[in-house]
């Protein structure tokens, strides 16, 4: 079975550089990069931050501080729900298997947690392209003072080959 691992590593650690590297902090920087490289095994925004010698608090007030409208666990999450969409799209692994290989525990977990990080019920987003969609929330929320995220009928509406375009 093809896992899709690579692809999902590869295109998760380039595919927001852009957007990334125009954030003032160093460290909130260093930050969003490792839990986008290393999702499917960082666990918390602690050990992130004890490993960069910082705490959680000090990443929140680099996110507020920013500008940026989450903070640092919503963006481990989400990176770890991107992962989850990429492999769900580019591989024949069921969402159980997909929940157990990023941590989510069980499948039902996963569920939950797109309907709570993207606002949408994981069907439905499968059905309508989920990378699609989670790839424009999570830049989106990369872009400091952004206070409005496009809603899915919005972003689900253009055509995938416009928003690739726009990614590259």
């Amino acid at each position: 079975m093809n896992t899709g691992h690579a692809i999902v590593e590869t295109r998760l650690d380039q595919l927001f550089q852009a957007e990334i590297a125009k954030l003032p902090a160093r460290p909130l920087q260093q930050y969003l990069q490792r839990v986008l490289r290393d999702c499917e095994h960082v666990v918390t925004v602690e050990k992130v931050a004890a490993t960069m010698g910082v705490t959680r608090q000090h990443l929140a007030r680099l996110c507020r501080n920013a500008g940026l409208q989450e903070g640092p666990h919503w963006y481990l999450s989400t990176a770890r729900l991107l992962a989850a969409a990429k492999l769900l799209e580019t591989s024949d692994a069921s969402v159980g298997r997909v929940a157990a290989k990023l941590r989510f525990g069980e499948a039902s977990d996963l569920y939950s947690m797109f309907e709570r990080y993207a606002g949408e019920k994981l069907g439905d987003l499968r059905r309508a392209g989920i990378w699609l969609y989670m790839e424009s929330l999570y830049r989106q929320a990369l872009i400091p003072d952004n206070k409005v995220l496009r809603p899915f009928a919005e972003i689900t509406s253009r055509g995938s080959n416009e928003v690739m375009k726009s990614s590259i």
